[in-house]
C-alpha cells in the first residue's frame, strides 16, 4: 500500500493514484486504515544491540524491533514496518545515512567543467503499532551534503555550490512515547566555497521536516521533538563584478496530524531548528568601476503544525526558533542605492482543528518566535570614481504568529499563548551622496499576529492575560545622506521609525455571546532611533542645511474582533492595547539652543464586527493605551470601527480611546436602531477637552416602521387624502446629523422627485392623490438629507449610496430615506388573470398530494389583497390560500375520502381569485390520480458475471464457483460481489508464489496448492492485486497485476417519453433513457424490458417500445452493468 510515488505513477491507472493519495491523506485519521497498515511482521521479532544498516535486512518487515543501545543505519531509501512493537533504549538510534558531497568532473567532449549536486541525506519512514523510545533513545536523520563550486563563466570563475537538505522523518503509528529520549531531523549541508572573487557564493542546505501521524502521542521527562538547523549561507566576495551572498537554509517544519490524544509535559517541548544565518559582502580593493554586493537572506525558521487533531495537553513548551539576524548591504555602482536585508521572521505556530481541544495548563507556554535584528549597511569605499554610499538600514524582522483555529481553549492560571517580538531595524550608513534619496535607520519589525477561532467554549482565568501578541522592534541607529545643490549643501540624518506590535484577531462563535474576563494584551510599537551625531546646527538656512529627524514611535497592535451573533462586553480592561512606541529627541538646546523631537506612534486600530447587537456593560470594556507619554507628542491617526446591526451602550465610558483627540470613528448599523446623537459618541470614548477627528457613518433601513407612521396600506384611491407622519425622536436626529433635511413625493417610482413644500414646515404632511395618477403608477415619499450639520462627519453613507456634501434636488435617483412603494388605484374594469400549475405540468399521479403553483394578476387590486381558493371536480373540497403559499399550495385530496383514499381517476382542480371588487378569475387543470396499490410491483435484481478467462490461475467466490475476467484498456479485470474472494493458482508451472494487495510488498511465500484468501480492502471500485510466482529456489519469476471490481449497486435509472405526452394514440412510443452507474459509463450499459434479450443503449439514449394494449399502460425499462447488477425505472402512460 506504501511505495515509492514513482512505481505508483509506473503501474497505476490515474482513477488507483487518486483512491492512493486519498487512502494515505493526512485529513483521514490514522485509526481508519487496516490492521496490515504496520505489516505482517514476516521477519519476525530483531533486537540490535551493536551497528546495523537496514540493508543488511532481506525483509524490512518486522513483527517486533527493539533497539538496545546499538545504532540501525537507514543507509538506502526504504519504508521499515514494525507490525507491534518499536522500541529504541539505553542511548539505541536509528541514524540514516548523510547525503553525498557535490563534486566536479571535466567533459572532454565539450571540454569544460561539470559539477554534480550535492543529494539530501536519507528519509526515515516507519510504519509501527507502537512506537516506545527511552532512556536517552534516538531517532535522526542524516545531515545533506556539501556543495562543491561550479563553474560560472569567463574567467576562471567558481562559484560556491549551495548545500543539500537533510532527511525527513515520518512516523506512523497508534501510539508514540517519548521518554527522557528524542527524534530530530539532521542539519542543512554546507555550502561551497567559490575558488576565485566575483562569483555568487552558495547557499546554506535547510533541514527536514518531521512528520508524526498517528492516534495517540505522549512527550514526557525531558522528551523533545525538534527540527534540525539550517547551514549558514557563504559569503561574496567583491572584485571586478556586482555578486550577491549566499542565502541562509531554513529549519525543518514540525507537523502533527490526525492525533486523538497529545501530551507535552511540564520538561518536554516541541521546537525547530536554527536557520541559518545570511551570507555576507566582503570587498577587495581594485583601482577601476565600482561595483555591488547584496547580503544574503536570512534561513526562515520552520513552523510547528497540529492539524486535525483531537485533545492536546500541553504542560510544557511549543516553541518554533527566532528569525535570524539580516546581513549586510554594500553599494558600488551607478549611484543605485540599497538598503539593508529585513531580518529574519520568526517561527510561527498553527493549530487547526474542528474537533480539536486545546488545553495549556500553568506551566505551559505557547510561543511564536521573535524576529530577528535588520540589516546594517556598510560603505566599503573602492579606489575610483564612484560614489561612497550612504543606505538605509534594513527593517526589523517580524515576530512569528500564531492561529489557533479550534473547537475549545482552555487556559489554566499561569498558561501564556505569546507572539513573537519585533525585532530591531538595521544602522543606516554613512557620508551618502544623493539629491533624491532620505535615508534612514531601519524601521523596527512588527510583533507576531495571533489569531484565535473558536467554534464552541473559551475558558481561562478571569484576571489574567493568558493571550499576549509580541512588542514591535525599536528603529534603527540613524543613517547619514548628503548632497551639493548648485548654491547649498543638504545634509540629511534620519533615525528609523519603531515597528507596530503584534494584532489580535478574535472570531467567536454563535456559542459565546458574552465575554466579562480579562481576554488579550496587545502588544506596544517600538521606539524611535535617536541621532547621537553632531553634524553641525540644524539650519534650513544658509549655504549648509542640515536637517536631523528622529525616528517615530510605532503604533501598537489592532484588536479585530468578528462576532457571528450577539456580543455582550461586561467587564473592564477585557481588551487592553498597549501604550504607543515612544518618539525621540535630537537635543542640541545646551549647544545649539533647539532641540527636534518626533513623535509618538499612534495608538492602534480597533474593528468589531457584530452579526447581531452590540452591548457594552461596563466601563472601559477595550482599553486603547497612552499615545501621549514620556515627553512626546502624538498625532492620532486609529481608527475604531463599529459594524453591528443594533449597538448600546450601558456605561459611561464603554472604550477609552487613548489620551489624545482625534482619530475616526466608522459606525455602521441600522438607521431605524440608532439610539444616540452625533455629540454622543465623543462623550462615550474621549477623555474631556478631546475631540473624534473624523466621523463615517454607513446606514442602513431594513424597515420605515419607525421613520414613517399613520401610512396607508400599500394602496389607495384616486383623490384619498393620505397623512405621511415622521416618527419625531428620529426625525430630530437625522436633522442633527444634516444641515439640510427636506421632505419630497415622487410619482413614478423614484426616478423624479419633487419638494413637498408646507408652510410651516412640519414633521407631518396630507397629500391628495390627482386623478391622473392611477393604474400601475407608485407614490414614494422620502426625506432627502443633505449637507454635514458638523465639519468632522466626513462621509455618511445610505443603504450603499454616499451622500454628497451638497445636494441639488432638481438631481435623479438621489440618496433618499423613503417609505414603501405605494399603488395609486385606477376604476376597476375586469377579473383577474389566473394561471394554474399543478404537479409541474404532470398529467398522472400517484400521490394524492398535489402541489398548486398559482399566478394572478389584476388591473387594480395587488395580489396580495386578492382572495383565492380551490376546490375539485365541480365544487367538491374547497380551502382558502394564503397569500404566502400561493406558489407552493399543498392540496390533499384524501381528506375528502373515506380512509382518506381517494379512488383512482380523473381529477379535475379548480383556483378562483377574487379581485376587492368581487370580480372573480377562474383556472382549471385535469390530473389523473393512480392509487398505488394499483401500480404494478418492482422486480427484484439479479447478480451475473461476464468476460474471459486467463491461464495460471483462477478466481473463485467462496462457493468455489470461479469468477472470469476480461480484458478492457489493457488491463485484466474481475468483477465481483464481494470482497473476500479466493485465490487458485493450482494451474501454474512454478511451485511457488507471492500476493500483494494494493502497492503493499510482496509478503508471505504459498505453495501452489495453496489456496490464498484475498481480503480486499472494505468498499466498492477498483482493488489492485498483484502476483509473484517463485522458481523451486524461490528466486522471483513473473509479475501479473489486475484489478477485482467489487461492485453491489445497480444502476440508477431515469426513463420518459420523448415528446413530453402522457397520453398516446399510436402503436409505439418513444422514450429516453438515462442511466448512472458508480462504476460504468453508459456506454458500458445494457437495457432490457423483460431482463431476458439485453441491447446495448443507444448513444443518444432513445428507444422504442410497442404498446398493444388500450388504456393505462405501465411501462418498465431494466438497465444491467457489467457485475450483474440491474436497475429499472417505470413509467405509466395513457393509451387511446
Amino acid at each position: 500500500m506504501f511505495v515509492v510515488f514513482r512505481r505508483i505513477l509506473r503501474k497505476l491507472t490515474l482513477f488507483t493514484v487518486v483512491v492512493y493519495l486519498l487512502t494515505i491523506s493526512p485529513n483521514i485519521s490514522i485509526n481508519t486504515v487496516q490492521a496490515s497498515t504496520y505489516g505482517n511482521g514476516s521477519a519476525g521479532d530483531v533486537t540490535i544491540t551493536n551497528t546495523r544498516n537496514i540493508s543488511t535486512f532481506s525483509n524490512k518487515n518486522f513483527r517486533n524491533l527493539t533497539i538496545d543501545g546499538g545504532t540501525l543505519v537507514v543507509d538506502q531509501v526504504a519504508t521499515i514496518y514494525v507490525q507491534q512493537n518499536l522500541v529504541i533504549k539505553n542511548g539505541g538510534k536509528i541514524t540514516s545515512s548523510n547525503g553525498a558531497d557535490g563534486y566536479n568532473y571535466y567533459d572532454n567532449y565539450y571540454k569544460i567543467f561539470r559539477s554534480m549536486s550535492p543529494t539530501n541525506g536519507t528519509d526515515i519512514i516507519i510504519y509501527a503499532q507502537n512506537i516506545n523510545i527511552n532512556s536517552n533513545g534516538h531517532i535522526t536523520t542524516g545531515k545533506g551534503g556539501k556543495g562543491h563550486p561550479y563553474y560560472s563563466g569567463s574567467y576562471g570563475r567558481w562559484s560556491g555550490g549551495s548545500g543539500a537538505n537533510s532527511g525527513n522523518l515520518t512516523l506512523f503509528f497508534d501510539s508514540l512515547d517519548i521518554n527522557n529520549s528524542q527524534i530530530n531531523t539532521g542539519p542543512g549541508g554546507e555550502h561551497g566555497d567559490g575558488v576565485m572573487t566575483d562569483c555568487n557564493s552558495g547557499s546554506g542546505g535547510s533541514s527536514g521536516q518531521i512528520n508524526l501521524n498517528g492516534i495517540n502521542i505522549r512527550v514526557t521527562n525531558n522528551g523533545l521533538i525538534q527540527t534540525g538547523n539550517g547551514f549558514k549561507g557563504n559569503d561574496a566576495y567583491v572584485y571586478y563584478n556586482s555578486v550577491a551572498a549566499g542565502n541562509g537554509g531554513n529549519s525543518g517544519t514540525v507537523n502533527i496530524s490526525n492525533s486523538n490524544y497529545v501530551l507535552i509535559d511540564s520538561t518536554s517541548s516541541i521546537k525547530t531548528g536554527v536557520p541559518g544565518n545570511p551570507g555576507r559582502i566582503t570587498a577587495h580593493n581594485y583601482s577601476g568601476s565600482n561595483r555591488a554586493g547584496t547580503g544574503g537572506n536570512a534561513g526562515i525558521p520552520g513552523t510547528i503544525n497540529f492539524t486535525n487533531c483531537g485533545t492536546i495537553d500541553i504542560h510544557g513548551s511549543i516553541q518554533p526558533y527566532n528569525g535570524v539576524d539580516a546581513t549586510y548591504d554594500s553599494y558600488y555602482y551607478n549611484y543605485s542605492y540599497p538598503v539593508g536585508k529585513k531580518g529574519g521572521t520568526g517561527g510561527s505556530v498553527n493549530i487547526t482543528g474542528p474537533n480539536t481541544i486545546l488545553n495549556v495548563y500553568g506551566s505551559g507556554r505557547i510561543l511564536s518566535g521573535n524576529g530577528g535584528k535588520g540589516g546594517s549597511v556598510r560603505s566599503l569605499s573602492l579606489g575610483g570614481s564612484g560614489p561612497s554610499s550612504g543606505l538605509s538600514g534594513g527593517e526589523g524582522g517580524d515576530g512569528g504568529n500564531i492561529t489557533l483555529s479550534i473547537k475549545d481553549l482552555n487556559l489554566y492560571s499561569g498558561a501564556v499563548i505569546k507572539t513573537g517580538d519585533g525585532n530591531i531595524g538595521g544602522d543606516g550608513g554613512t557620508s551618502g551622496n544623493s539629491s533624491t534619496v532620505s535615508y534612514r535607520g531601519g524601521a523596527g519589525g512588527k510583533g507576531g499576529t495571533l489569531t484565535l477561532s473558536v467554534n464552541n467554549s473559551l475558558s481561562k482565568p478571569a484576571n489574567e492575560y493568558n493571550l499576549v501578541t509580541g512588542k514591535g522592534g525599536d528603529g534603527g541607529k540613524y543613517a547619514h545622506g548628503s548632497y551639493s545643490g548648485e548654491d547649498n549643501v543638504f545634509y540629511n540624518y534620519g533615525g528609523g521609525h519603531g515597528g507596530k506590535g503584534g494584532n489580535f484577531v478574535l472570531n467567536l462563535p454563535s456559542t459565546i455571546t458574552v465575554l466579562s474576563i480579562k481576554l488579550a494584551e496587545i502588544g506596544a510599537g517600538g521606539k524611535g532611533a535617536n541621532i547621537d551625531y553632531d553634524g553641525g546646527a540644524p539650519s534650513s538656512t544658509g549655504y549648509y542645511r542640515r536637517t536631523y529627524s528622529p525616528g517615530t514611535g510605532g503604533s501598537p497592535g489592532d484588536l479585530i474582533i468578528n462576532a457571528s451573533s450577539d456580543l455582550t462586553l461586561n467587564g473592564s480592561q477585557i481588551y487592553r492595547i498597549n501604550n504607543s512606541g515612544m518618539g525621540n529627541v535630537f537635543d542640541f538646546n545646551s549647544k545649539y539652543g533647539t532641540n527636534i523631537k518626533s513623535k509618538n506612534g499612534s495608538c492602534g486600530n480597533v474593528t468589531l464586527n457584530i452579526q447581531g447587537s452590540l452591548v457594552i456593560a461596563s466601563n472601559e470594556a477595550i482599553f486603547m493605551g497612552d499615545m501621549i507619554h514620556n515627553g512626546y507628542a502624538a498625532t492620532n491617526n486609529s481608527k475604531l470601527t463599529i459594524n453591528a446591526s443594533n449597538v448600546r451602550f450601558d456605561s459611561s465610558r464603554p472604550i477609552k480611546w487613548s489620551n489624545a483627540g482625534g482619530g475616526t470613528l466608522e459606525l455602521n448599523t441600522v438607521l431605524n436602531n440608532l439610539i444616540y446623537g452625533h455629540n454622543q459618541f465623543n462623550t462615550f470614548f474621549k477623555d474631556s477637552g478631546q475631540s473624534i477627528g473624523k466621523y463615517i457613518y454607513k446606514f442602513t433601513h431594513n424597515s420605515v416602521q419607525g421613520i414613517f407612521k399613520d401610512i396607508p396600506q400599500d394602496h389607495f384611491q384616486v383623490s384619498q387624502d393620505v397623512s405621511f407622519n415622521l416618527e419625531e425622536t428620529l426625525y430630530n436626529k437625522i436633522l442633527f446629523l444634516f444641515a439640510n433635511v427636506k421632505r419630497y413625493k415622487s410619482e413614478d417610482n423614484g426616478t423624479n422627485w419633487q419638494e413637498i413644500i408646507t408652510v410651516p414646515m412640519t414633521k407631518d404632511w396630507t397629500w391628495n392623490a390627482p386623478a391622473t395618477v392611477k393604474g400601475n403608477s407608485r407614490l414614494k415619499i422620502g426625506i432627502i438629507p443633505y449637507g454635514y450639520s458638523s465639519p468632522e462627519i466626513q462621509e455618511i453613507w445610505i443603504n450603499g449610496k454616499q451622500l454628497n456634501t451638497f445636494w441639488t434636488p432638481t438631481q435623479t435617483n438621489p440618496p433618499v430615506i423613503v417609505s414603501n412603494t405605494f399603488a395609486i388605484l385606477d376604476t376597476d374594469v375586469g377579473a383577474p388573470v389566473v394561471t394554474l400549475d399543478v404537479n409541474k405540468g404532470e398529467t398522472l399521479t400517484t400521490n394524492k398530494i398535489l402541489n398548486l403553483n398559482i399566478f394572478a394578476v389584476d388591473n387594480v387590486t395587488p395580489a396580495h389583497i386578492l382572495k383565492y381558493s380551490v376546490s375539485h371536480n365541480d365544487g367538491k373540497g374547497v380551502e382558502n390560500i394564503p397569500y404566502s403559499q400561493i406558489s407552493n399550495y399543498q392540496y390533499d385530496l384524501g381528506k375528502y375520502y373515506t380512509n382518506n383514499q381517494p379512488p383512482s381517476g380523473f381529477y379535475k382542480i379548480t383556483v378562483k381569485v377574487i379581485d376587492e371588487n368581487f370580480n372573480t378569475g377562474v383556472a382549471s387543470k385535469t390530473i389523473y390520480y393512480l392509487r398505488p396499490e394499483d401500480v404494478p410491483a418492482t422486480p427484484q435484481p439479479a447478480n451475473t458475471v461476464s468476460g474471459n478467462n486467463p491461464n495460471g490461475f483462477a478466481l473463485r467466490e467462496k462457493s468455489g464457483a470461479e469468477i472470469v475476467g476480461q480484458i478492457k484498456d489493457n488491463k485484466l479485470i474481475y468483477n465481483a460481489n464481494k470482497n473476500t474472494l479466493e485465490l487458485d493458482l493450482t494451474a501454474n508451472t512454478n511451485p511457488y508464489y507471492q500476493v500483494r494487495i494494493g502497492e503493499s510488498d510482496f509478503g508471505r511465500i504459498y505453495n501452489k496448492t495453496d489456496v490464498r484468501k484475498l481480503n480486499l480492502p472494505p468498499g466498492e471500485g477498483y482493488h489492485l492485486v498483484g502476483i509473484r510466482s517463485l522458481t523451486a529456489d524461490k528466486a522471483p519469476g513473473e509479475e501479473t497485476e489486475f484489478y477485482v471490481i467489487v461492485d453491489n449497486t445497480p444502476p440508477v435509472v431515469d426513463i420518459s417519453v420523448n415528446n413530453k405526452a402522457s397520453i398516446i394514440t399510436g402503436d409505439s412510443v418513444q422514450l429516453t433513457i438515462k442511466a448512472k452507474d458508480n462504476i460504468y459509463s453508459q456506454d458500458e450499459l445494457v437495457y432490457s424490458y423483460d431482463k431476458s434479450t439485453w441491447q446495448p443503449i443507444p448513444a443518444n439514449g432513445t428507444i422504442t417500445r410497442s404498446l398493444a394494449a388500450t388504456g393505462l399502460v405501465t411501462i418498465t425499462v431494466y438497465v444491467k452493468d457489467p457485475s450483474g447488477n440491474i436497475g429499472e425505472a417505470i413509467i405509466k402512460i395513457w393509451k387511446k
